[in-house]
C-alpha cells in the first residue's frame, strides 16, 4: 500500500530550523535534538513561532497560542518525520563549498551554496591516506566557556556538537582530534 504525504511549506521551514548535531551513543549519528528540536523547549510555541502565528498573548513574558494552534503545530511537528524523510530521498543537493555565517551556537541556521561566491576549483586529487582515520574524542561537560568553545581551533581539537543549558549557556561540548 503507497504512503501519500503532502509536503507544505510550513514542513520546510521546520525543517531548517531544526537543530541537528552529532549524538554519539553507540557509533554515532546525526540527530534533530529531541529535547530542543528547533532550539528551544516549548516546541509547539518554537512551531508557532517559526510559522509567524500571531500569540493570543503574554503570560508571565512568554508568547500563548490558543489550543487549536498549539493542536495544528504539535500536527505539523509530528510531520516533520515524514517531511524529512522526503527530503533525504529526493532532495537535489550538490557536492561542492557551502558555508554559513551562523555561529557556534545555532550552526544549522543559514547555509548556502559557495558558488555564488566563487567558480568551481579544478578537480584536485584525493589526498592519499594510510587506512580509516581514526579520532579520539573529548567531552568537556558542566559549563563550558565561550571563549574555550571560540579558541578550540588553535588547540588541533575540533568542535563536534555542544549542548546548551536551559539559560541558552554551552553545558557539553564534544571535540574530536585524529589520534596520534
Amino acid at each position: 500500500m503507497a504512503h501519500e504525504f503532502y509536503l507544505t511549506e510550513d514542513h520546510i521551514k521546520l525543517l531548517r530550523r531544526a537543530a541537528v548535531r552529532w549524538q554519539d551513543y553507540e557509533t554515532g549519528a546525526p540527530e534533530i535534538n529531541p529535547k530542543r528540536p528547533y532550539g528551544n523547549g516549548r516546541v509547539e510555541a518554537d512551531v508557532c513561532e517559526i510559522l509567524g502565528w500571531d500569540p493570543d498573548g503574554l503570560e508571565y513574558g512568554e508568547r500563548v497560542y490558543s489550543d487549536r494552534q498549539i493542536e495544528r503545530a504539535s500536527a505539523i511537528h509530528h510531520d516533520t518525520l515524514d517531511a524529512l524523510r522526503v527530503f533525504l530521498g529526493v532532495a537535489k543537493i550538490e557536492p561542492g563549498r557551502y558555508t554559513t555565517d551562523a555561529d557556534n551556537y545555532q550552526p544549522w541556521l543559514g547555509w548556502r551554496s559557495g558558488k555564488e561566491e566563487e567558480a568551481k576549483p579544478e578537480q584536485q586529487a584525493e589526498p592519499e591516506i594510510a587506512g580509516p582515520q581514526r579520532w579520539e574524542y573529548a567531552v568537556r561537560s558542566g559549563g563550558v566557556n565561550r571563549d574555550e568553545l571560540n579558541s578550540i581551533g588553535n588547540s588541533g581539537w575540533e568542535l563536534v556538537s555542544v549542548d546548551f543549558d536551559s539559560d541558552g549557556d554551552p553545558y557539553t561540548a564534544v571535540l574530536k582530534r585524529p589520534k596520534r
